[in-house]
Parts: C-alpha cells; structure tokens; sequence
C-alpha cells in the first residue's frame, strides 16, 4: 500500500524522467545538427581556399615555389611593385607591372609577402 505522498511522488519522478528523455533527445539532435554545422564549415573552408588559389593563379599567374633554405621573404616573388606600391591599391594592371586594387589584402590575408626587384637582388 502507498500512502498519497509515495504516489504524488512517483507521479513527479515519472514526470521528470519523461522530461528528461525529450531533452536527452533535442539534446542528441542539437549534437547532431553542430556537427553536420561543423562539416559544412570544413567544406567551405576548404571551397574558399581552393577558389582563392585558382583566383589568385588566374589574377597573378603561377608562383615559383620557394627551394629549401629559401630567402627571409619567403623565397616568393609576385610582382616588381614594391610592398608600399601594393598596400597603396594602385589602380594599374599586370601589364603595367603592378598588383591590382585589393590584391595587397588578399595576399595579406593569405600570408603571402610581396618584393620588389630590389629585394629579390639583396636576397
């Protein structure tokens, strides 16, 4: 036999064990939707740096790669235009012999160092 305050509280365990299991479960979708989230994030990562590099192929042209050892610069050399000249945004194309506008940001955001013919020669 149960007495009434037994019963009430076997109702309110009952009830918080449901409770739990429906937020065991959005808990377990939630999980699932972060990792789908950080799946697409790898994946667009990955988009952008490859897009990156094919634009940037296409706007500067193939880069030598940098040997062993290679100079404090990196041992890459994109264009004559100094770094000032890049970082100025000189509305001048390739032909000129200068970077396009915003190419100095793009190249700054990807790590990648600019030298003049001077600094190729003092290397």
């Amino acid at each position: 036999v149960v007495s009434e305050e037994e019963y009430e509280t076997l109702l309110r365990l009952k009830e918080l064990k449901r409770d739990y299991r429906e937020l065991y479960e959005e808990l377990k979708g939630v999980r699932s939707e972060v990792g789908y989230t950080e799946k697409l994030i790898e994946q667009c990562t990955s988009k952008l740096l490859m897009e990156f590099g094919e634009w940037f192929a296409e706007e500067f042209g193939d880069l030598p790669v940098a040997e062993a050892g290679g100079s404090a610069g990196g041992g890459v050399r994109i264009s004559p235009v100094s770094p000032t000249k890049a970082a100025a945004g000189s509305d001048d194309d390739d032909e000129s012999g200068t970077m396009r506008p915003g190419a100095a940001a793009a190249m700054a955001a990807a790590g990648i160092t600019a030298r003049d013919d001077t600094d190729a020669a003092a290397a």
